[in-house]
């Protein structure tokens, strides 16, 4: 259920409202027209921070810095893309012009994703969550600001919002039914605090589930789910590491039916489990249906009570409870995993369900250490990254033939050469090479594994064709991983294939929208549009890469190489500092010479880039 009541905090917003609403040169809207003030037509976006007092009253100085991030590296150059003017500040919220209705409402989807990824790229932060209102109205430009009902209305609207998501009026949703990838939900008439009239308004959702590239299924789209964190005991905290590694297990394993598109596990981490909050959750993640549950580990026992839910409905189709030794965890995970696909998928055949039966681990220890360990992996940071291999060389030795285990050692050298930390490239990509082909042969039918190996095929050792069809194997194993999606866009790329690597990896960021480590996703999608010559785009997507993970070497390469491309200078010079930063000893001739493009002259159009942006050869 929603919650439709107004929010009666007194804020710097509700202040603005207050303000215009009472402005003399507001009363078009009740005596008629004043013909001497001059008036225009625009989509006018409010948006304001939830629960900004209690934020502040925490720590006033953190809240501001980090408001102050997030508007200049999410929020403002999603304006500025989508053509719109920032029209004022208010403390704790934002108002903003546009000429363009739709592009309104494409940067407030994209804002929204932007910041949910941030937010939970840094779990053990109160998130900063944004409700956002888009109307279409009448507006008095005066001083620099903007009065008059429109306004108004849009101030009033944003209330009713959910955090982390975008209400819009009737007006909006007019302008933008049909809309590709976009779908409104009808609220129904609202009475907007100080306004006399109801207004009729809509929630924003992203569609419940476009077909993936070039595997477009025939009939209806498939169904969509996602499973969010089990709620825990304060008491239990110690094993939230653990009891994670359950449910992104059967999350794995529902992930392998072919007419299911399934969430990824990181995209669903910034939410709780609050029914009442399960279909703005479901609107938010474009996912139809929702599983969550409760979860409880004891030395010897755990404890597991799965529920699915209709969104849309808000029926509950499937629930269970299971208390079983510890040694009955995968048989659990199995169940639970069947249970969840039949429910969704009522005509599944004997070979689906016995795809869900993923390989399992032989020791339970080397599950526990391989849980740790990923946590570390992808944050780049040097204490937690190196940790990560110790814990996965640890994994390996207690369970020799644990797949997942060798395929995560083999990405750690990867991103070890690929963030230029490598001493001896030429070892470590032996070394990749070596693991990511023994989880192959541990486990044959694991769409990571073999995405993994094809990636390390390509990239490390310019084989392409075998990438590809290696590639093959791991989208059809694993039709929902948002990670085989992702590695498969590189190496259409490296063959110059710009249009697929695009596709590919948007549709990743389909899989996974809210993944805390979404900008290793978005960073392969401004390489894609990098190749693809569509360089505007792969500014675009460099910024919102380096905004979340300003580390992350191999987005900034390409980031700085296509505002070379446009002739940004200045700004390319600024992000070849931030890459040098990291990655002191770079040089533009030996990068490029030993680059994965298969065509000798696209190494040097990237040469001639990274140079135009100031990168030393």
């Amino acid at each position: 259920m929603y919650n439709l009541k107004s929010s009666q905090r007194a804020s710097p917003m509700n202040a603005a409202a207050n303000q215009h609403a009472s402005d003399p040169r507001d009363e078009e809207s009740s005596t008629g027209a004043l013909p001497d003030l001059e008036r225009r037509l625009c989509t006018i976006m409010v948006m304001d921070i939830v629960n900004y007092t209690g934020l502040m009253e925490a720590d006033e100085v953190a809240t501001h810095q980090r408001w102050m991030d997030i508007r200049a590296k999410l929020i403002e150059p999603q304006i500025g893309a989508h053509g719109g003017s920032l029209v004022k500040s208010t403390g704790d919220g934002l108002l903003v012009e546009f000429q363009s209705t739709i592009e309104a409402v494409q940067c407030a989807i994209e804002m929204q994703r932007d910041l949910a990824a941030a937010n939970s790229s840094t779990p053990t932060r109160a998130p900063i969550q944004l409700r956002v209102s888009v109307h279409v109205g009448n507006v008095i430009p005066a001083g620099g600001d903007i009065y008059g009902d429109g306004v108004n209305v849009a101030v009033r609207l944003q209330e009713h919002a959910d955090p982390g998501g975008i209400i819009v009026s009737a007006r909006v949703q007019e302008q933008i039914e049909g809309t590709p990838g976009v779908v409104t939900e009808p609220v129904g008439l609202l009475r907007l605090k100080n306004l006399q009239r109801p207004v009729h308004a809509f929630r924003l959702r992203q569609s419940h589930s476009p077909p993936p590239p070039s595997r477009a299924r025939t009939g209806t789209h498939p169904p969509s789910v996602a499973i969010l964190p089990f709620r825990i005991q304060p008491e239990d905290s110690a094993n939230e590491y653990f009891i994670e590694g359950v449910i992104d297990n059967i999350v794995s394993s529902v992930a392998g039916v072919p007419d299911l598109l399934v969430i990824s596990r990181a995209s669903t981490l910034p939410f709780k489990s609050s029914p009442a909050e399960l279909r703005s959750i479901g609107h938010q993640l474009g996912a139809r249906y929702i599983v969550v549950g409760t979860a409880r580990r004891t030395r010897t026992h755990l404890a597991l009570a799965p529920e699915l839910t209709d969104t849309d409905s808000g029926r509950i189709l499937w629930s269970n409870r299971y208390e079983v030794p510890l040694e009955k965890l995968f048989e659990v995970q199995d169940d639970v995993s069947r249970r969840i696909a039949q429910a969704l998928v009522p005509n599944l055949r004997g070979a689906e369900l016995k795809r869900i039966s993923n390989k399992r681990p032989e020791n339970f220890d080397a599950y526990d250490l391989t849980l740790q360990a990923m946590y570390g992996l992808y944050r780049l940071e040097p204490e937690g990254f190196n940790r990560a291999l110790e814990l996965l060389e640890r994994a390996i030795e207690i369970d020799p033939g644990y797949a997942n285990a060798y395929s995560l050692i083999a990405r750690w050298y990867m991103m070890r050469i690929g963030q230029g930390h490598s001493r001896d490239a030429e070892a470590d990509t032996a070394t990749a090479m070596r693991y990511a082909a023994a989880a192959v042969e541990r486990d044959p039918l694991d769409p990571i594994a073999l995405a993994v190996y094809g990636h390390a095929k390509s990239w490390l050792l310019h084989e392409y064709d075998a990438a590809l069809e290696l590639f093959d194997q791991a989208l059809s194993a694993g039709p929902n991983s948002a990670i085989a999606w992702a590695f498969s866009g590189p190496t259409h790329a490296y063959i110059g294939d710009g249009p697929t690597a695009v596709a590919h990896a948007e549709y990743a960021i389909r899989l996974s929208p809210l993944d805390p480590y979404a900008y290793y996703f978005r960073g392969i999608l401004c390489f894609a549009h990098y190749v693809h010559g569509t360089y505007d785009e792969a500014v675009k997507w460099g910024r919102r890469t380096m905004a979340v993970n300003p580390k992350f070497t191999a987005s900034l390469r390409f980031l700085a190489a296509a505002l070379g491309a446009l002739g940004r200078t200045d700004e390319a010079r600024e992000v070849a500092q931030a890459l040098l930063a990291v990655e002191p000893k770079f040089s533009s001739r030996r990068f490029c010479a030993m680059y994965s493009f298969r065509e000798e002259s696209r190494k040097n159009l990237l040469a001639a880039h990274l140079r135009a942006a100031g990168l030393p050869d």
